[in-house]
C-alpha cells in the first residue's frame, strides 16, 4: 500500500488469506467465530434500549441462548443482528429460530459461502430484522427506506437527502413522509432495529450509516427496476447538489455516495452517464463559490437536470 499524505496513518485490511507473507508488512491479527462462552457472554450483555437494565434476551434461560448462538453458526456479526431483533421487537428465542429457520433462504445451500466470504446465513439475519421492522408500517416503506441506504456509502450519506421531494416521494409513493422532530419515522424505525445507525450529534449535521451486509442484503431482494428507478432519482439529487450555490457537494462525499450506484448491473443509459461524470468530478468551480449571481440561471435549468 504506497504511503499517503500522512506518514502516521494507519490501513486496516480484512482478510479471509492466512498468506504467512502479511505479516512481514504489519501486524496480524486473527478473528475467529465466538465461543460457546464468548457467545453466552455476548448475549447476556445485551441491554433493554427503553430502560438500559438487563433485556429479557439478557435474561433467558441457557438453553435459549445457547439454541440462539447455536442457530447462527457463533458468527459475532449474525448473533448481534439477532440480537438486536429479538431484543427490540421483545421476541421469545424460540420464535426468533423459528422464523428464521422458516424463511426462503434458509435452504440446503444456506451454510455455505457467499462471494464476498459470509455464510449466507447472515443475510438472513438481515432480512428478519427488516421484516420485524416492517411490522405496523405502510407496505413497503420500509424496504424502500433500507433501498436508499443501500445505494450511498455505507459509512453515511447526508441526512438532507431525506428533505427532498423527489426522494421521499420515491420511498412513500406519493404521500408525506411522517416525521418525529424532524427525523422520518420510518429511518427511525430502521436505527431502533440495528439496521440504519445515525452518526453525528444531530439529525441535521449527521448521516446515516448501514452495514455493508445489510445493504448487499437489500439489494439482494430489491427489484431491479425499483433499484434502478431510484438510483435515476439519488444521481439527479447529487447533481442539483453539486450546483448548489450556498452548499455544493465536496467530491469526496459525492464520490462515496455514487459509487454503490455505479456499481449496479443494470442502469439507465442517462443515469450511468451522468453518475459516471459525478465520479470524476473534483471540486466546484470557484464562481460557484463566491457569488450567488448564478442561482436565478441555475432555477431556469434546473428543469432540465431532473429529466437527465
Amino acid at each position: 500500500i504506497p504511503p499517503g499524505g500522512n506518514p502516521n496513518g494507519r490501513v486496516l485490511v480484512t482478510t479471509l488469506s492466512r498468506d504467512h507473507r502479511m505479516a512481514a508488512n504489519g501486524r496480524v491479527i486473527a478473528v475467529d467465530l465466538f465461543t460457546p462462552e464468548e457467545a453466552e457472554a455476548y448475549l447476556r450483555a445485551q441491554l433493554d434500549p427503553t430502560s438500559g437494565r438487563a433485556s429479557l434476551l439478557a435474561r433467558a434461560c441457557v438453553t435459549d441462548t445457547t439454541a440462539l448462538a447455536a442457530t447462527v453458526g457463533y458468527h459475532p456479526l449474525a448473533l448481534s443482528v439477532a440480537a438486536a431483533t429479538i431484543v427490540t421487537n421483545a421476541m421469545h428465542v424460540d420464535d426468533w429460530i423459528a422464523e428464521f429457520q422458516s424463511g426462503a433462504a434458509m435452504d440446503a445451500a444456506a451454510d455455505a459461502r457467499d462471494g464476498g466470504g459470509y455464510p449466507h446465513l447472515i443475510g438472513a439475519t438481515w432480512r428478519l430484522a427488516l421484516a420485524k421492522a416492517s411490522e405496523g408500517m405502510p407496505d413497503g416503506l420500509v424496504e424502500r427506506t433500507a433501498m436508499v441506504a443501500a445505494l450511498q456509502d455505507p459509512d453515511g450519506h447526508p441526512t438532507w437527502l431525506w428533505d427532498r421531494d423527489t426522494v421521499t416521494t420515491w420511498v412513500t409513493g406519493g404521500t408525506a413522509l411522517s416525521r418525529r422532530h424532524g427525523v422520518p419515522v420510518v429511518v427511525t424505525r430502521l436505527i431502533d432495529n440495528g439496521i440504519l445507525e445515525l452518526r453525528g450529534n444531530t439529525w441535521r449535521q449527521g448521516t446515516v450509516a448501514i452495514h455493508q451486509l445489510a445493504a448487499r442484503a437489500v439489494r439482494e431482494l430489491a427489484d431491479a427496476e425499483a433499484l434502478a428507478a431510484l438510483a435515476s432519482v439519488l444521481t439527479n439529487e447529487w447533481l442539483l447538489q453539486v450546483t448548489d450555490p450556498e452548499a455544493p457537494a465536496k467530491g469526496s462525499t459525492l464520490h462515496s455516495n455514487i459509487r454503490p450506484i455505479t456499481a449496479l448491473q443494470a442502469l439507465p443509459d442517462l443515469t450511468r452517464q451522468a453518475a459516471t461524470a459525478l465520479l470524476r468530478y473534483d471540486s466546484p468551480p470557484s464562481l460557484y463559490v463566491v457569488s450567488n449571481l448564478l442561482a436565478p440561471t441555475f432555477e431556469e435549468f434546473a428543469p432540465y437536470l431532473k429529466q437527465g
